[in-house]
């Protein structure tokens, strides 16, 4: 979530006022969810908040992974590792000897053009295991059909993106994202199991990073999703992502932070245990 501001304003008498506000609130505590920790003003909010004796508690969850666009490739992907570039040069290699490889990226789709593309990728994730689960975008009730509106109003916007990697014309790896900003933000992505041998996604997104560090105007990517090993390999930074649990200056809220304080740790401490991480 981000927190708006003007500006061109009196920013911190707009977050003093703010902050005095939620000293009003009828409710126990404010949850504020998956707040970027470090952002100017989410910063300054926690300053306004501490001035206005207001009882907050921050929480870290996780990372997400950013690349630099605004160098350029060539200077972009000799920071990959050695291993990752040597495996993705020798899969390309093979697959290029099976048939011909070729990315088609989609930046200026109009509305009603949407939907047999967005179709199109949501298929190849079918294919794959959470497909067989009935897990995947196609098998869940309604789930697709928000996708293809969301990527209608994209479109709409001028700021889908959607790009395949096609083997002999047909496609083996997706991604669905959208730009704003100068951001790029990788949103979905998903491959053909069948081709699982060649990493057609990686494939896909070293093709992907080509075009969008010569793309005017674009200056980040940012991976969206917590920040795995898998992305940290293409990753040039990343930025916390969090909670920010506020108490208004009552009894009864600052006995639930206090709470929150002491369960909080012990909770997600049993969620990892109960639930191991599977990669």
């Amino acid at each position: 979530g981000e927190l708006l501001l003007d500006p061109t304003g009196d920013t911190q008498r707009a977050l003093d006022l703010l902050a005095g506000a939620i000293t009003d609130l009828p409710w126990p505590l404010l949850w504020l969810e998956m707040p970027p920790l470090e952002t100017p003003w989410w910063t300054a909010f926690l300053s306004a908040a501490d001035r206005s004796g207001l009882d907050v508690e921050v929480h870290h969850r996780y990372r997400i992974g950013t690349i630099d666009l605004e160098g350029d490739f060539a200077d972009y992907e000799p920071r990959l590792s050695k291993g990752l570039r040597r495996n993705l040069r020798k899969e390309l290699r093979r697959l290029r000897a099976a048939g011909p490889v070729e990315m088609t990226s989609h930046a200026d789709l109009p509305a009603d053009e949407v939907e047999p593309l967005l179709r199109r990728a949501l298929e190849i994730e079918n294919r794959g295991w959470k497909g067989e689960a009935g897990q995947s975008t196609l098998a869940a009730t309604g789930v697709a059909e928000f996708y293809v509106e969301q990527a209608r109003q994209l479109a709409r916007q001028g700021s889908l993106r959607l790009s395949f990697l096609e083997h002999s014309g047909r496609p083996i790896a997706f991604e669905l994202g959208w730009t704003g900003k100068g951001v790029y933000h990788s949103f979905k992505v998903g491959y053909d199991p069948d081709y699982a041998r060649y990493s057609p996604g990686n494939l896909l997104r070293l093709e992907l990073l080509r075009r969008l560090h010569h793309e005017p105007g674009l200056r980040h990517v940012d991976f969206q999703g917590p920040l795995t090993p898998a992305l940290e390999s293409w990753s040039t930074g990343s930025y916390p992502i969090g909670r920010i649990v506020v108490a208004p200056r009552r009894l009864g809220g600052r006995a639930l932070l206090a709470g929150y304080r002491t369960l909080g740790p012990v909770i997600r401490g049993l969620r990892g245990w109960a639930t191991p991480e599977t990669g």
